[in-house]
Formats: structure tokens, sequence, C-alpha cells
């Protein structure tokens, strides 16, 4: 006796496999569908959909206005709290491009990794979350979105453009020049 198991997917595959079922058992048809399932979940990621637990295009994609300005306390800074320039600027992410004022990043690329937010700061900073008006829990896990562009860059080039973390009011902060983070709230 046999089974066939079929599944449509983006990629035009009608059949998996043909599961023989005689002699196998239940933990053998268990194993044919966790191999199937396996497959289907492979062909998912590899097509790039944004299967993912976060998918920083998606999220990103829209216009969105600077909200507030915060600057480290430590080193010397050039820019102050709620700069009047910074207040001023638009981030307007699509597919194809990031404008932020006169900056350009073409045909953005994001990679999303995790870190414990204290020691992110410290590493990125020389600073506290605190001296930016923020707060985590004790070794509380964030997702940092990095950006890369194939030509142009958004904030400092020298540290390899921007990074930002989601907050949990929906803001974003985005890693700046010189100690500054500018929080971004999108437009609706």
């Amino acid at each position: 006796m046999g089974a066939c198991v079929a599944a449509n997917t983006r990629v035009g595959l009608r059949t998996l496999s043909r599961v023989t079922l005689r002699g196998r058992g239940r933990l053998g048809v268990w194993a044919s569908v966790l191999a199937v399932l396996l497959f289907i979940g492979s062909q998912s990621f590899a097509a790039g959909d944004g299967a993912g637990p976060l998918d920083p295009a998606k999220l990103l994609n829209g216009r969105w206005r600077v909200s507030a300005v915060r600057v480290s306390s430590s080193g010397v800074q050039a820019r102050s709290e709620n700069d009047p320039e910074f207040m001023k600027l638009t981030l307007i992410v699509t597919d194809n491009q990031i404008r932020l004022g006169s900056q350009r990043c073409d045909k953005p690329r994001y990679s999303v990794r995790r870190s414990i937010g204290e020691e992110l700061f410290s590493r990125t900073f020389g600073a506290s979350p605190r001296d930016f008006g923020l707060s985590f829990a004790a070794g509380a896990d964030i997702d940092i979105i990095a950006i890369a562009c194939a030509s142009g860059n958004v904030g400092p080039e020298a540290a390899g453009n921007s990074s930002l973390i989601q907050l949990p009011s929906g803001e974003f902060a985005m890693s700046y020049f010189d100690g500054v983070l500018l929080f971004i709230r999108k437009l609706r």
C-alpha cells in the first residue's frame, strides 16, 4: 500500500515523494512526513519569501520621520539632543533605495543579528543604553538590522552604514554619527 504526498510550492514541484507504508509502522510514516516538511521549509527559505522571524525589507519599507535625537554623554559631541538639523529629516525606504536627507543607499541589503542590549551599546557607543534614554532587561536580546548598500550610504560610512533596533513602542533607534541615535517613527 502506498500514499502519495503532494504539495504545490512556488518552485512548481507537484509531487515531493512516494511514501511506502508497508512494513514501516508509525515511526516510518512520521519520519517521511518530517522529511517532506523539512524539504518544503528549505524551498520556502531558498525562495527568499521572508519566511524567517524578521523580514527587514517588509518591516522598514515606507516613510519614517525622525521623532527624537539622542546623543551619548560619553566622548566629545558635535550634536545636541533633538538637533534641529536631524529633526527635520524623513527616511524613505523602498525595495531599491533608502534616502535620508541627501544620503542615498542603492539596492539595500539587510542582515539581522541578535545581541544583548547592554553589550551592543557598550561595543558600539562606549556607553549604556541609559545614556540614550533606553533601558533593557538584564541580559535581554535585541534584533539588530544592519544595512549594506550596493552603492552610496546612509549614516556613518566609516562604520559601514547605519544599523537599527526596534523598540517596544514600534519606533526604531537608528545609529548615526558620533554617538547619535535617531529615533524614527513610521508615517501613516
